[in-house]
């Protein structure tokens, strides 16, 4: 069921042995519309969205623009008494796992939002590759590996492309002047 108002733009063919250069630029494109793009370029690239997980993302900024792992900032409070320093130690430490506890919900709905979106560009790719390639490209476990294990099997070769070309000039009836 499409939803009023979100007819999507679709590829104009589905994957096939002899359309990977207009199919893959085609799906570029829709992907760039929905947002995806960055998921399904290489690491290395400028586009590249890095993958979320629990780990190593101290420091990792989200599309929203906060900032995991950054130092929560506190105001410091002039206390002279021994009172007032314990006072300011528990706010400080009660503060803190307060904070963690936020953050650590922060990273679990960025990682869920971007497991949610990877999903969404794997299926629009594999819906617009035709079946009966799509057995052997379902192992893929990331979009990522998907795209590059789709160019490595349809992008054509040099040598193989110049061969194709070459017979389809030869096909070609000469028409009358």
């Amino acid at each position: 069921m499409a939803s009023a108002g979100k007819d999507l733009p679709r590829a104009s063919a589905k994957l096939d042995v002899d359309n990977y250069m207009s199919w893959s630029h085609e799906m570029e494109y829709l992907l760039r519309f929905q947002g995806l793009w960055g998921l399904v370029v290489p690491l290395d690239h400028p586009e590249a969205e890095g993958q979320i997980s629990s780990l190593e993302t101290t420091g990792m900024q989200l599309r929203s623009g906060l900032q995991l792992g950054a130092p929560s900032p506190m105001g410091s409070r002039g206390g002279t008494s021994r009172d007032d320093a314990a006072i300011k130690v528990e706010k400080t430490a009660g503060d803190a796992a307060t904070g963690q506890k936020e953050e650590a919900l922060l990273l679990g709905r960025a990682v869920s939002a971007q497991q949610t979106r990877a999903e969404r560009a794997r299926v629009v790719i594999m819906l617009n590759v035709r079946a009966h390639h799509s057995a052997k490209l379902r192992r893929q476990l990331t979009v990522r590996d998907l795209w590059v294990s789709l160019r490595e099997e349809f992008h054509p070769q040099k040598r193989s492309r110049e061969i194709t070309l070459r017979r389809q000039l030869n096909s070609l009836a000469m028409g009358s002047n």
